[in-house]
């Protein structure tokens, strides 16, 4: 849970050990349903934007393997 918290995500108190367990303690419920909706959301805006600009994603790509 540590490299969720580090990622902006709610931080488990040091009782929970895995997310199974976490994500069945209310109290952290609703911080881990916001982070997985946030991450979720900039998943796919970026999707979005290398659809919108295939030409860039396809240039960024070619540079990336030189």
């Amino acid at each position: 849970m540590c490299c969720v918290g580090g990622e902006g995500g709610p931080r488990a108190p040091y009782s929970v050990f895995c997310f199974p367990c976490a994500w069945k303690d209310p109290l952290l419920q609703p911080a881990l349903r916001e982070y997985a909706e946030r991450k979720k959301a900039e998943t796919i805006g970026r999707a979005r934007e290398l659809l919108a600009r295939p030409l860039e994603f396809i240039d960024r790509l070619v540079e990336s393997l030189r």
